[in-house]
């Protein structure tokens, strides 16, 4: 499957959840598992975004496995949408494929400041285990 793929399946599951988008990413978070206290350690936090929020990522095989949580329910829908956008995906592949589907699908205009700095520094951790990720 390629990232146009699974943002095309992205765009179709928007269209099916009811409600304005704020409300769609609500109830994407709110049907996705919470991180095990495990894995909301320390070492997933997200640092300096308003409200806790982890990112567990891991690799196996050739494949990146990102598993988000957040206290903000909306922050960590928008999560969920990265890690889908990138599932099945070689890690080697998605630092050349920044989440632009964000703001193609509209999603940044319902996001603060805030939140938008939030994504941006998800965005780059993913990228930066991407690159130490590679053998």
């Amino acid at each position: 499957m390629s990232t146009a793929q699974n943002i095309q399946r992205i765009s179709e599951m928007l269209n099916i959840v009811d409600g304005n988008m704020t409300v769609k990413l609500v109830k994407i978070a709110k049907n996705y598992p919470s991180l095990s206290p495990e894995e909301k350690s320390q070492a997933h936090k997200v640092n300096g975004c308003a409200v806790d929020t982890w990112l567990y990522l891991d690799c196996c095989k050739d494949q990146l496995i990102i598993k988000p949580d957040s206290d903000s329910m909306i922050v960590k829908g928008v999560m969920i949408l990265i890690a889908e956008s990138f599932r099945s995906i070689p890690r080697d592949e998605i630092g050349a494929n920044p989440p632009l589907f964000l703001a193609e699908l509209g999603i940044h205009h319902h996001l603060s400041p805030n939140r938008r700095n939030g994504i941006g520094k998800v965005w780059k951790i993913i990228e930066e285990f991407c690159q130490i990720a590679i053998p």
